[in-house]
């Protein structure tokens, strides 16, 4: 229902006709698809469809790419970020206006279709309009997020929208971001936890293991990333389903 929703409300635009969504993590496509998808597979609904890419900003360049090949004429990032601004709790919602690039490169979004969206969310979520700001890497430590945040004036940091920007700009689709805050600014994710992880964001066993032999603290790490995650998906899940219910209302 929520993907079909956001599909919808993408259509609706007129220009927007098929909509692709890029989404890192099988955790954030659950909030908008009832089945799973298989790490790199694409489903397909409505007039739109979902794409499985993994972290990192050449997954994302390249299922923003497979998508538009597919017949995409509008690209969704769509997942969780990272917080630079320490008002940001798990969970927060962040529709920024711009994302900026590791380069430097300022992308921004269909402000129409953005527009949209966040009267859709009125009086039902709040969000922050700040910019985005891409990471190659995974920023694990709160001193690394606050020099990130002091640098560029960002609010968040992911590590897939801009390349998606990059790729909607070049092809001269609209763009969008929806995003929500995984690790606040002040959070810490241990190197144990994010060596243990693979692209979709799945833990593996041995690594945890001499994670937790080395470390017995990175399980309660774990359970509070855990417990942010579920925060994120709320808001992400929340966002699909008022999304839909405005549309309908009209």
């Amino acid at each position: 229902m929520g993907a079909c929703a956001l599909l919808q409300l993408a259509k609706a635009q007129g220009t927007l006709t098929r909509l692709g969504v890029v989404v890192a993590l099988p955790a954030e496509a659950r909030t908008l698809l009832n089945e799973p998808i298989q790490p790199g597979g694409r489903a397909a609904r409505g007039d739109g469809f979902v794409q499985l890419c993994g972290i990192g900003t050449a997954r994302a360049r390249d299922a923003a790419g497979a998508l538009l090949e597919a017949g995409a004429t509008a690209l969704l990032s769509w997942g969780t970020c990272g917080g630079l601004d320490t008002a940001l709790a798990a969970g927060s919602l962040v529709l920024p206006e711009t994302v900026v690039s590791s380069t430097g490169a300022v992308f921004g979004v269909e402000p129409a279709w953005r527009e949209r969206v966040s009267r859709c969310l009125a009086r039902h979520i709040d969000y922050s309009h700040g910019p985005l700001v891409e990471s190659r890497s995974v920023l694990g430590r709160p001193a690394d997020k606050s020099a990130l945040s002091r640098a560029t004036g960002a609010v968040a940091v992911d590590m897939e929208s801009a390349a998606v920007a990059e790729v909607a700009r070049t092809a001269g689709v609209p763009f969008l971001i929806v995003r929500a805050v995984l690790d606040p600014a002040k959070r810490t994710i241990p190197v144990g936890i994010l060596r243990a992880a693979d692209p979709y964001g799945r833990v593996r066993g041995l690594p945890l293991l001499q994670a937790l032999l080395s470390r017995p603290h990175t399980l309660i790490d774990l359970w509070q990333l855990r417990s942010d995650l579920r925060a994120a998906q709320a808001t992400l899940a929340s966002v699909a389903r008022l999304a839909g219910r405005n549309l309908l209302a009209q």
